[in-house]
């Protein structure tokens, strides 16, 4: 994914820790223009106005979806699969089925006790440690 390569910036405001749970940045009201400049890009959303707002509404909707996906896991088929990786920004290029539902079953416990500017950023770490 394009938007991925700008991933370095926010290693560069956010710095390279050895997990996600080591991000510690402040709530997404407080976080500084770079590093909403950054997650801006990686979940290619445009940054004015209001996107503090705005990755609030997507934060609330991606955790809403994945309790509503954590039961139906196995259910999903392939296309299915590929779009809920493909919205939480989750590397999946020449993934088979079980590959992409392997994937999106580790994203749901890599993510379920992350605080929204960790989650935020959890497409990055995520992807860097596969």
């Amino acid at each position: 994914m394009r938007s991925m390569t700008n991933s370095a910036l926010l290693f560069e405001v956010v710095g390279n820790p050895a997990s996600v749970e080591g991000v510690h940045l402040p709530s997404l009201e407080n976080l500084s223009f770079d590093v909403l400049i950054a997650l801006s890009a990686i979940h290619s959303m445009y940054p004015l106005p209001g996107i503090r707002r705005r990755f609030q509404w997507r934060c609330k909707a991606m955790r809403q979806l994945d309790k509503v996906v954590a039961s139906k896991v196995n259910t999903l088929t392939a296309r299915q699969l590929y779009f809920h990786l493909f919205i939480r920004r989750i590397n999946n290029t020449g993934s088979t089925e079980a590959e992409m539902r392997r994937t999106l079953k580790s994203w749901l416990q890599f993510t379920k006790n992350l605080d929204d500017a960790a989650y935020l950023c959890a497409p990055v770490f995520f992807n860097k440690r596969t």
